[in-house]
């Protein structure tokens, strides 16, 4: 199984009064589209990260598949209204571990999923798996917005979006396979925000949120996982100098939590960029040009990767919506960070190199939630019945606990840690490894204990 690695290549706290926008230019521009350009998502290839690809709405004319040159590859109608678009890796589907692609068909009501075909040609990147015309993946007519949230505990694919007319009210919903070939879409609960129209999501997979944006407020902060607490964590991004409708937001992951929040506005096409953990402090003010120099983007979604794809982005890549082009401009993360924000340059997503290792095998999930205080549960698959050890380290590579051990049945187990040794004790704050072996194989993660 591939592992991401993250290098840290530099850091300096930003200060929360950046007095200016930070300007940056694009290195590359998709062509435009025939209506309304809308939300971008960003797919990075398994094996190939140069072919990886942007995934775009129009509000009238479906999807749109480019390259990161710009350079369109695909164009597939939807016949309907689409404009919010997501990316989820590994994810059972169909019986087979495929990348997702889903967008909400506003005017029908409905869910469209697509697989990625990472063995695409031009013409054929995206292969719809979902029956729109069905009635099993109905959401709410005209809805807005959409997040998908894969749960780290057991790979189930959810849904967020905004109902149409429905006061401060967000709602989620399990994707599920239907066992012929399409997916089921139930709706599972609702979050309140009590406030005014929402549109731009994004769920932090890793940490377990959920952040909405609230046009006129900011952003609300809730848990992601359904069978937790409904209640809302935070609510931020309140008095940043945003004028404007909050529209888009997106997540630059790196390892072990870090990473920031990025919120676009409308109304002055500016970015404010926050932490991602904690109480998401804000940080820096980006002010994202178009070729020509101009700033008036009217910018509507964007999204955010620190997955590298070189030779054009060998530190990560932004994607922001340009209302008045009908297009989205792609630039380089390290514009944005500058001497301000971390660069993490992760190694490629596990979606097909995951197919090495089936769900249904050998493999080791990330623990949830990650970071935890005063418990986490770590699960794992096995094949067939194996002598397997679990085993938590610390960065010296001692033994701290060993949590199973011993002739070990096939299928899925869950193992709960509560943060104490061998002895009973419990252990400091900090990052510590977990490893699965069995028979030969062997598999590590990274784990937080944050007290």
């Amino acid at each position: 199984m591939r592992t991401l690695v993250t290098q840290t290549v530099f850091f300096l706290v930003a200060m929360a009064g950046l007095a200016h926008a930070q300007i940056v230019f694009p290195v590359a521009s998709t062509s435009q589209t025939p209506d309304s350009a809308d939300d971008p998502a960003i797919w990075i290839h398994p094996t190939d990260a140069a072919r990886s690809v942007i995934i775009g709405t129009d509000k009238s004319a479906g999807i749109f598949v480019w390259d990161l040159n710009g350079s369109l590859l695909q164009h597939l109608p939807q016949g309907t209204s689409c404009n919010n678009v997501d990316v989820r890796y590994a994810i059972q589907l169909g019986g087979e571990l495929v990348d997702v692609v889903a967008t909400n068909l506003r005017s029908a009501g409905k869910l469209a999923v697509f697989k990625v075909n990472p063995n695409y040609t031009s013409g054929d990147v995206l292969i719809q798996i979902a029956d729109r015309n069905s009635a099993n993946n109905n959401i709410q007519r005209n809805s807005y917005g959409l997040a998908l949230y894969r749960r780290p505990s057991d790979g189930g694919l959810y849904l967020f979006e905004k109902p149409e007319g429905s006061g401060g009210e967000v709602r989620q919903y399990l994707i599920a396979d239907d066992g012929a070939g399409g997916v089921t879409v139930t709706a599972v609960r609702d979050l309140n925000y009590n406030g005014d129209q929402a549109e731009g999501f994004v769920a932090d997979d890793e940490l377990g949120f959920i952040y909405i944006t609230e046009e006129g407020q900011g952003i609300h902060k809730y848990l992601a996982d359904p069978d937790m607490s409904s209640e809302r964590i935070l609510l931020f991004a309140t008095g940043d100098g945003i004028s404007g409708d909050r529209e888009g937001l997106a997540l630059y992951a790196c390892d072990n939590g870090a990473g920031y929040l990025l919120l676009s506005s409308q109304g002055n096409s500016t970015i404010k960029i926050y932490e991602r953990q904690g109480n998401n402090q804000f940080l820096k003010t980006v002010e994202p040009r178009n070729q020509n120099g101009g700033g008036d983007l009217g910018t509507d979604g964007l999204d955010v990767t620190s997955f590298a794809a070189p030779p054009l982005f060998s530190q990560g890549l932004v994607v922001v919506h340009d209302d008045p082009g009908r297009r989205f401009h792609i630039y380089d993360w390290a514009d944005f960070a500058q001497n301000d924000l971390n660069i993490c340059v992760n190694g490629l997503p596990t979606a097909v190199a995951e197919k090495e290792i089936l769900p249904s095998q050998f493999q080791l999930e990330q623990n949830y939630p990650n970071p935890f205080n005063p418990k986490t549960t770590i699960s794992y698959f096995l094949p067939n019945t194996m002598e397997v050890t679990l085993a938590i380290y610390n960065l010296r590579g001692e033994l701290v606990r060993t949590l199973a051990a011993g002739a070990t049945t096939a299928g899925r187990h869950q193992v709960v840690w509560d943060g104490v040794d061998e002895k009973g004790v419990s252990v400091a704050s900090g990052i510590y490894i977990y490893r699965l072996q069995a028979e030969g194989l062997a598999v590590s993660r990274k784990l937080v204990l944050a007290k």
